[in-house]
């Protein structure tokens, strides 16, 4: 039987980021966590009988939102202790630094939690308002001194390039900041405009003026130079580790390991090797809980079957985003010829993988290969 992981959904925020197009809503004082508890475990006891999952396969479970340090403790633990996992399983909870406390952040410990990812996103508080985080930027340092007390030595910082009014100069004290932190792992992601947020109708409406891409591009050669200097591998396009602390769990996602998506709007994917199974559970909370629990069924808004060739297509995909790369696919010799010569790409080992330009434009490589 193959590693699998499990990704847990929590969809609630204190305020919802202008930015944002996940699954998300603001936490009332009546947010039903009972009933969401019981959908979880439901969900997971179902999953795994009807996919005949060994859970001493387990290799991942990632709490994810949302804000996920909001829910209770209690609820975290139960979805934990459903799992049973060995210690060597990685488990990661993202986590707003507002929500820290000693107490809270002992207890993510004490229940087998190993990894955070804190969404720092920037250090500076004009720019932490443009992007409707609440948190002040001293609460992101305050944090990560609560985790090492907690014991926690594997910490995600998230960053956020390319907003509006950001310069390179203040990505260059961000990056500063990050690297005198010293958390073993750094996301760093591009502002994206998703379609139906309000970032996007500002930008439509000229509230807002895009990062030009040339701008972009020298942020992102910024951030390579100054994390390589620090040791980090630049082993994704938005993602650098320490020597040995890449997420586990996000590499499954791009090799298309199973993953199961538990909860409201959550994804997933069964792989069974030839073939494989993605879908989405239905979004509304309520109706999450009823079918989970009510119901006791399986409640999905869609799904949708992958043949080989489509598996394919979507390792390639990845592959053009990671250090890595993908299986070396003979159908692809002359494309991928090509590319090498172009400076693009190189072939190691069997693998095909992206050059630091490549990386840049992972996109269009994922285009010209998967065509």
């Amino acid at each position: 039987m193959k590693p699998w992981g499990v990704y847990i959904h929590v969809p609630y925020c204190s305020a919802i980021c202008p930015y944002c197009d996940f699954n998300v809503y603001r936490l009332k004082k009546n947010t039903d966590w009972d009933g969401l508890k019981r959908a979880y475990l439901q969900e997971i006891k179902l999953r795994i009988k009807d996919e005949g999952l060994d859970l001493s396969n387990l290799v991942s479970i990632y709490f994810g939102g949302g804000t996920p340090s909001l829910a209770p403790v209690g609820l975290l633990k139960a979805c934990i202790d459903a799992l049973q996992p060995a210690q060597h399983v990685e488990i990661t909870l993202e986590a707003d630094p507002q929500t820290f406390t000693q107490e809270r952040v002992d207890a993510w410990y004490s229940m087998g939690m190993r990894r955070l990812s804190t969404g720092w996103q920037s250090t500076h508080p004009e720019i932490l308002k443009k992007l409707g985080r609440l948190h002040r930027a001293e609460q992101a340092w305050d944090a990560l001194a609560m985790a090492r007390a907690a014991g926690f030595t594997n910490i995600n910082v998230d960053l956020i390039f390319a907003v509006p009014g950001q310069t390179e100069e203040h990505l260059a004290v961000d990056l500063e900041r990050m690297v005198q932190a010293k958390p073993q792992h750094i996301s760093i992601y591009a502002l994206t405009y998703h379609t139906g947020t309000p970032f996007d109708r500002w930008r439509a409406s000229g509230k807002l003026r895009q990062t030009p891409e040339e701008t972009e591009l020298a942020m992102m050669r910024q951030i390579q130079t100054a994390l390589r200097a620090s040791d980090f591998e630049h082993y994704e396009v938005s993602n650098y580790a320490q020597p040995g602390m890449r997420s586990q769990h996000n590499q499954m996602y791009w090799r298309g390991a199973t993953v199961l998506g538990i909860g409201p709007g959550a994804h997933g994917l069964m792989n069974y090797g030839d073939h494989a199974r993605r879908w989405e559970n239905h979004r509304d909370v309520a109706h999450y809980i009823s079918a989970w629990t009510k119901d006791a069924m399986f409640s999905v808004a869609w799904e949708e079957d992958l043949d080989a060739q489509k598996m394919l297509i979507e390792r390639i995909a990845c592959g053009v985003r990671q250090k890595d790369g993908f299986a070396l696919s003979p159908h692809l010799d002359c494309q991928i010829a090509a590319l090498c010569a172009q400076g693009l790409m190189f072939i190691e080992g069997g693998r095909v993988c992206p050059t630091d330009r490549g990386m840049e434009i992972a996109d269009l490589l994922a285009s010209t290969l998967c065509c």
